[in-house]
């Protein structure tokens, strides 16, 4: 009968302890060693760093798509306009940027003060108050990233 006791208080005793060990177990927080048998931490892991991030775009940029003539759209806080056929846009507050021409070359801008540039097809080129990115140009249609400079 000694035996029996023992052997109840004794899967008592684990059947109780289990779910506390369990609930200790998972209730360690993001960052915090784990309870291991032994009662050594195992420091967490850390991420890997992401391969090929780029650069987040400043907020105050915008995007414009030129399909023709007078035919313009952009996303971000700006404006464009459209005046005989010739557009024009801004971003931010600035100045509005005149687009002069569209080609497999690259695309030409007039900035307010009246200096032309023409922005190659991948680079990024200083116009006015702007700094111009050209993503795409040819066949009169054009992808442009434009950021105003502080």
């Amino acid at each position: 009968m000694l035996i029996t006791t023992m052997r109840v208080r004794l899967v008592l005793s684990a059947a109780l302890a289990a779910p506390a060990l369990l609930v200790a177990g998972c209730s360690a927080g993001a960052g915090t060693p784990a309870p291991q048998a032994g009662g050594t931490p195992v420091p967490p892991v850390p991420a890997p760093a992401p391969q090929g991030q780029t650069p987040a775009s400043p907020a105050d940029d915008c995007s414009v798509t030129v399909q023709g003539p007078g035919r313009i759209s952009m996303t971000g806080s700006g404006r464009v306009s459209t005046r005989n056929g010739a557009s024009s846009v801004s971003c931010g507050t600035g100045p509005l940027v005149g687009i002069t021409t569209i080609g497999d070359d690259g695309v030409s801008f007039s900035a307010a003060d009246g200096a032309a540039t023409t922005v190659a097809e991948g680079a990024t080129t200083p116009v006015g108050q702007y700094q111009i990115s050209v993503l795409e140009s040819g066949a009169g249609a054009a992808r442009i990233r434009i950021v105003p400079q502080g």
